[in-house]
C-alpha cells in the first residue's frame, strides 16, 4: 500500500510540483521504513522472547503523526486519502500484532520464563504483566507458588555463583574492586 501512495505522490508532483516535493519524500520515506520493518520484524521474533521495542515504539509514533497526516489529506480532499486510510489502518493492525507478543508460543515450550521477560514496552510501561498476579492476589493470599519466575539473571544461585569466583580468587581484597553496588553501601554502615 505505500507503494501506491508513493505513485499517488508522483503523480500529483507531476500536476503541482511546489506542493507535493515533501509528500513525495514522505512517501518514498515511509516505503522504506515499511520495507525495513518487513524484513526485521521476523527477525526479532527468531531472536528475542519479547516484542520489539523498536519496532512497536516506531508503530506507534508514526500512527500519531500519519493520523495528522491523513486528516489534513482528507480535508484537501485528496486522491490518496482512502490509500493513506488504509495504510494506517494496516500499521494499527500491525502494532497490535507485534506488541501482543509470544507468550503463548514459548510458554509452551518452557514455564521458565517470567511474564517481565516476555512482555513488551507496552505491558512493562503500563505494568500490564502483573495484572495477572493482581487477580490472583485479591482472590487469595499469594503463596511463592503463585509468583512467576525470576530471569535468569536475577536468580539466587547465579548471583552467589558469579559472586563466589572473584572472591575466591581474592579480587575483593581491597574495597576499590568491589562492584560499585557494595562501595556505594559502604559509607551507609559508619
Amino acid at each position: 500500500m505505500q507503494l501506491v501512495v508513493v505513485f499517488y505522490a508522483v503523480k500529483i508532483n507531476q500536476e503541482s510540483p511546489a506542493l507535493t516535493e515533501a509528500v513525495l519524500a514522505a512517501a518514498a520515506i515511509n516505503l522504506a521504513a515499511a520495507l525495513v520493518i518487513f524484513v526485521l520484524s521476523p527477525m526479532e521474533h527468531l531472536k528475542t522472547l519479547r516484542p520489539s521495542t523498536l519496532i512497536t515504539t516506531f508503530l506507534f509514533f508514526t500512527i500519531i503523526f500519519d493520523a495528522a497526516w491523513i486528516r489534513t489529506l482528507w480535508l484537501s480532499n485528496a486522491d490518496v486519502a482512502p490509500v493513506a486510510s488504509a495504510c494506517i489502518g494496516v500499521k494499527v493492525i500491525l502494532l497490535v500484532v507485534e506488541a501482543k507478543g509470544k507468550a503463548s508460543g514459548v510458554l509452551a515450550k518452557s514455564d521458565t520464563y517470567g511474564r517481565d521477560e516476555l512482555s513488551g514496552i507496552f505491558s512493562k510501561s503500563l505494568f500490564l504483566w502483573l495484572i495477572e498476579l493482581l487477580r490472583v492476589g485479591y482472590g487469595k493470599v499469594l503463596s511463592v507458588t503463585d509468583l512467576y519466575p525470576l530471569d535468569d539473571a536475577l536468580n539466587s544461585t547465579t548471583l552467589a555463583r558469579n559472586f563466589a569466583e572473584p572472591w575466591e580468587a581474592g579480587k575483593y581484597l581491597n574495597i576499590n574492586n568491589c562492584p560499585k553496588q557494595t562501595r556505594s553501601s559502604r559509607g551507609a554502615y559508619r
